[in-house]
């Protein structure tokens, strides 16, 4: 059976995005100001933003320490910094670009903490690596069903590059399959959403709050004068622009990812031979 090839399909819903936005950021603004009267929500708006609040203790900051920096009085010590999914109470997901050979790895928690962290094993095609966390347990997040994002479906994209102040976007679900120009051959979602600096690596919840995939990549948009597909380019050099469709992996693909990761330290895949 031949594969199922998934373009990209970008529609204009800015001003959807940018209400429902302004609507979680006053609802959180408020929770957080303790302020006496509280706007009237929508179940299903209460469910999300129930969601998105408990999972701020799940997303954290990954911190990476290239091995040959040295710090000096006249240059910063070189740092990369980007998010990471608690996975389970001693693991975490993040990028493959935040997992340097021969660096050094900290977690960075919202409540001042900082936890090390060592690298379990890397997948450089689907962009995932696997960290180890010890110490106290973390909170791993909440997981949904794998059928539960699909085309048409409202999500949230929750990053934390600045520790205490996560950045959330609210998108929505436009592909899911697979597509010729990403280097992972199996199942992505595409998800149309403004993305702040630092979002690859973020998780994605759906309209219950629950975790469903992680952000692995972005997409950007062909040269007018060129006839090619837009490319997918995982987020290494933390571009400053925003960019309107994220690269996510679900949640049932990561949890392959993983398995493999922590037993093998790479992932393994069949190989046909001639």
């Amino acid at each position: 059976m031949p594969k199922r090839i998934l373009m990209p399909v970008i529609r204009s819903r800015s001003r959807i995005l940018a209400a429902l936005s302004c609507a979680v950021a006053i609802a959180l603004w408020i929770s957080h100001a303790g302020a006496a009267s509280i706007l009237p929500l929508r179940s299903e708006e209460a469910t999300l933003l129930i969601g998105v609040d408990s999972a701020r203790t799940s997303v954290v900051t990954m911190v990476a320490v290239p091995g040959e920096s040295q710090p000096r009085p006249d240059r910063p010590l070189r740092r990369l910094i980007g998010t990471a999914v608690v996975l389970n109470p001693h693991r975490l997901l993040a990028t493959a670009s935040m997992a340097i050979t021969g660096g050094s790895f900290s977690v960075l928690l919202g409540d001042g903490l900082k936890r090390e962290a060592r690298i379990r094993g890397v997948d450089r095609q689907s962009n995932v690596a696997l960290f180890t966390v010890e110490g106290e347990p973390l909170q791993p997040l909440r997981q949904a069903s794998p059928q539960s994002i699909a085309p048409g479906s409202w999500v949230a994209v929750i990053s934390n590059v600045n520790i205490t102040r996560p950045q959330i976007t609210l998108g929505q679900v436009v592909g899911r399959g697979e597509r010729v120009d990403f280097p992972y051959s199996g199942d992505i979602v595409e998800i149309e959403a403004s993305a702040y600096p630092g979002a690859s690596g973020g998780a994605v919840l759906n309209e219950a709050g629950e975790w469903v995939a992680i952000v692995v990549g972005r997409a950007t948009k062909a040269p007018e004068r060129a006839p090619s597909s837009p490319v997918a380019e995982p987020d290494e050099d933390r571009q400053k622009q925003t960019s309107d469709l994220l690269i996510a992996l679900p949640i049932d693909q990561l949890q392959r990812i993983a398995d493999d990761l922590e037993q093998y330290g790479s992932v393994r895949r069949a190989f046909l031979g001639i």
